[in-house]
């Protein structure tokens, strides 16, 4: 069992540092910060903000059996090690927010670029949000995403007109 979680984190250190280069590359890529969409990842941020409860929680009981005089085994200190590690990289993607920027949209850490985009299309009103729905090629296959918009008309207009003008300014360049 000891084998399996040392693999896990193993695994988890590599994601961790695959993230970390795909964040420097899209920083490099992505040219100016147009606008940041705040509610999109509202959902993750309230899960992981309880996963880190819990793993801060695990640490504590950790270190309050470790100041008791209790050994504390290798596995148990593993296990907590390698979630903390796999949370950590999983987390790079999932808590940052969605960016409209010059050279695409960034959701999850993921650099959808303006002439990759197909299709947009607005989906899912309700009292309160809606939903952009974009269509596009990734370099290895096709994909959609769905972005959480506030239903307020000023924050719609503003991410539907610069979607519009850097959409049309990336044709050009074609």
């Amino acid at each position: 069992m000891n084998l399996f979680y040392q693999g896990l984190l193993v695994f988890g250190v590599v994601v961790f540092f695959y993230n970390i280069k795909n964040k420097i590359v899209n920083r490099r890529e992505r040219g100016k910060v147009l606008y940041k969409l705040l509610l999109d990842n509202r959902t993750m941020n309230i899960v992981s903000g309880a996963v880190i409860l819990m793993l801060v929680m695990m640490g504590w009981a950790l270190y309050g059996r470790h100041q008791a005089g209790e050994v504390i085994t290798e596995i148990e200190f593993t296990q907590f090690l390698s979630t903390l590690v796999l949370f950590l990289a999983v987390s790079i993607n999932s808590l940052s927010q969605t960016i409209i920027t010059e050279g695409g949209i960034i959701k999850n850490n993921i650099l959808i670029k303006w002439d990759s985009i197909k299709k947009i299309e607005w989906t899912g009103f309700n009292n309160k949000t809606c939903k952009l729905v974009i269509d596009y090629n990734s370099p290895k296959r096709a994909s959609i995403v769905k972005i959480t918009v506030k239903e307020d008309r000023t924050e719609k207009d503003m991410v539907t007109s610069l979607i519009k003008q850097y959409r049309k300014s990336s044709k050009k360049k074609k």
